[in-house]
């Protein structure tokens, strides 16, 4: 049997100021032309299908006819909701789409649910988690010995309550963060390492799709469990400009047998760092082909550079952000972070390292680093699940 994975496609998201929905679009649909040139059989979308709870009308257009095409190719759709999502508008209808789309359902204290798809080899079990905090198990428990005070307990009690047979092929959906996971900057602010649960819990399974990490990636654990995040669909922060993205498409076989081929995604506008003196910037910028890519330009100025946004704009009409690192390193000790007409040079972290740099004259220690980074994420988890 042959599956694609995919998750994290935050329709409706902005780049920075700039809207993607085209962007997203077109990275569907060349999702879509490889699911059929590769003869995919099962697509697994492990959560985030929309950036906000109450998605976009593009959103929901540009998602609709996406589940079209797979439909109308024989694929059958396997769709967990992300912690970005609304469990109960994602599952909406989902009784009535199958047996073509099966969608997670709200957590009610049940196991997930279970589909079984059966090939020359026998069954594949398929279950479908969607993102789960520890209240949503604690409450179907109160009147349980079963005690959950984390992620990982909670996590742990309803793969536990699955009960899978190991002997089978087994593959499960799910939205978490799995200790041991790289992270992108703007997640280790977002995410933290609170939420985050050991991929043991996971070490029965065949094949776990992830999602929820941008990042693509394969969790080491102590089993054959192929554990991996496929990354988003699109490069969504500023620090993934030299990350490739791409879609994990696995052949599973007869027990114990999976191959995984990642094959390159190719976006309508790549993210990209362009590096140096302002002038030099513009010089080079005269024989760039692409010209209306998404960028990240760090200045090597010594001093910030007069009307440098307006300047690259003319050249680069989709200049996202814009940061100074001064070659020189009294000029770089001095210098703070510089935001020009609403485009942000950095994350809070980088901040406040340059507000602790300017006040005290001294970097901030690595333990001094990471409890900063933790109360960033905590203040991030207080205003919401996103």
């Amino acid at each position: 049997m042959k599956l694609a994975h995919i998750s994290d496609l935050h329709l409706g998201k902005s780049f920075h100021e700039f809207d993607i929905i085209e962007d997203q679009e077109y990275i569907l649909s060349q999702i879509a032309d490889i699911c059929v040139e590769r003869k995919v059989e099962v697509l697994m979308i492990a959560g985030d299908i929309y950036d906000v709870s109450v998605g976009s009308a593009d959103g929901m257009r540009v998602f609709d006819g996406f589940l079209k095409r797979c439909v109308d190719a024989n694929i059958k759709v396997l769709i967990i909701s992300g912690n970005h999502d609304n469990s109960q508008r994602i599952s909406f209808a989902g009784s009535f789409m199958e047996p073509k789309i099966y969608i997670s359902e709200v957590y009610e204290g049940k196991p997930p649910k279970h589909i079984v798809f059966t090939d020359e080899y026998g069954d594949v079990n398929f279950y479908l988690l969607p993102f789960l905090k520890p209240s949503d198990v604690r409450y179907y428990l109160k009147y349980n010995s079963v005690e959950i005070k984390s992620y990982e307990d909670a996590l742990r009690h309803v793969v536990e309550s699955i009960g899978i047979d190991p002997l089978e092929r087994n593959v499960i959906l799910c939205h978490q963060n799995i200790l041991g996971a790289k992270f992108c900057s703007e997640e280790e602010t977002q995410i933290g390492g609170l939420d985050a649960v050991s991929a043991e819990v996971f070490k029965d399974f065949d094949y776990v799709a992830l999602g929820h990490i941008h990042r693509p990636q394969r969790i080491s654990v102590s089993t054959d469990a192929k554990i991996v995040y496929s990354g988003s669909i699109l490069k969504y922060s500023a620090d993934e400009h030299n990350v490739g993205k791409s879609i994990p498409i696995i052949e599973i076989k007869e027990k114990g047998n999976i191959d995984i081929e990642r094959v390159p995604l190719v976006p309508k506008r790549e993210v990209r760092e362009v590096r140096g003196l302002l002038k030099d910037i513009l010089q080079r910028s005269i024989n760039d082909a692409k010209k209306d890519d998404f960028i990240m330009a760090v200045l090597e100025d010594d001093t910030e550079q007069s009307d440098a946004i307006a300047l690259l704009k003319r050249i680069y009409p989709y200049v996202a952000a814009l940061s100074y690192q001064p070659k020189n390193k009294e000029a770089r000790n001095d210098s703070s972070a510089i935001e020009e007409d609403g485009v942000k040079s950095f994350d809070p972290l980088d901040m406040i390292r340059e507000f602790y740099l300017l006040k005290t004259k001294e970097q901030m220690s690595e333990d001094e680093e990471k409890l900063v980074n933790e109360l960033i994420g905590k203040i991030w988890m207080s205003g919401g699940d996103e």
